[in-house]
């Protein structure tokens, strides 16, 4: 298994001018915790800190910035009282290291003596895990930002009633909180929510019969793409059946791959509604 899973990314290239128990150390800001699989560079204190569920970063990579979405933090970091200063691309190199040792990534490096910006990736738990740092004042403070990419988790939801009734006036829905593992048409638990009212809305359209119809984006195979989209429709039906007891001749299920796109394909925003899940009434 891979230790990145289970324990956190130790900075292990340390200088040796580093006091690394410094007596009069400030302290952390109140409520602030490191990111559990990355650490801080030794010596230094969280000034300022924020975490969100759910929101979006722009990491730079070469002349763009990529916009990432997914849980989010963001430290400030400060040299702690008679530690003895990192330069800029110290810090960074640390990182640097302790990442790609981890099978990670470095996407943007451009960093000098007084300041800088470096961008890191590396994969756990199934997810893709983006590093921005953002160094400044010669090695003083560093700006660090993860987002841990991934789908929001849908709050609002559709009553039974209200989602029938839009099903009965549409003839369809899409629903892009049902959510799939990576690559895999094994779903997510957080998709069992709005499973469960889709299914009571459908129960009350008890003379209906209906279509689970799966897309994805345009990344990868065509083909494999279809083929996909009808496995994850399938895990639909499964759920419906198994958990509420449909009756397999109401539900079909059915792939359309990449074919049918609802938005540009060039942009990870576009790309996330194309991977949806249709129910149609027929």
């Amino acid at each position: 298994m891979n230790r990145l899973l289970t324990t956190p990314l130790l900075l292990f290239v340390l200088s040796t001018t580093m006091i690394s128990a410094a007596s009069e150390r400030t302290e952390d800001v109140e409520k602030s915790k490191d990111h559990p699989l990355v650490s801080r560079f030794p010596g230094y204190f969280i000034s300022s800190y924020d975490e969100q569920e759910f929101s979006v970063h722009e990491f730079q990579i070469g002349e763009k910035r990529q916009r990432v979405e997914g849980k989010y933090w963001e430290w400030d970091y400060e040299r702690g009282k008679d530690v003895k200063k990192a330069g800029p691309l110290q810090i960074s190199r640390n990182y640097v290291n302790a990442i790609t040792a981890k099978g990670g990534v470095k996407l943007y490096e451009v960093v000098d003596s007084s300041s800088g910006e470096t961008t890191l990736r590396f994969t756990a738990n199934g997810r893709s895990i983006w590093i921005g740092l953002a160094l400044a004042n010669g090695g003083d403070l560093y700006k660090m930002s993860i987002v841990e990419e991934g789908p929001m988790e849908q709050k609002v939801t559709f009553t039974a009633p209200e989602l029938a009734k839009t099903l009965e006036d549409r003839g369809g829905i899409s629903l892009n909180n049902v959510l799939f593992d990576t690559g895999t048409a094994k779903l997510r638990p957080e998709s069992e929510k709005t499973l469960d009212i889709l299914a009571e809305a459908l129960k009350t359209l008890s003379n209906r019969t209906f279509e689970i119809r799966g897309h994805t984006d345009s990344v990868g195979n065509s083909a494999t793409n279809r083929t996909l989209s009808a496995a994850r429709a399938e895990s639909v039906k499964a759920y419906l059946i198994g958990k509420h007891g449909f009756q397999a001749n109401r539900v079909i299920a059915s792939g359309a791959g990449d074919s049918q796109p609802v938005a540009s394909n060039d942009t990870e925003e576009g790309r996330q509604l194309n991977r949806r899940v249709e129910v149609l009434l027929k």
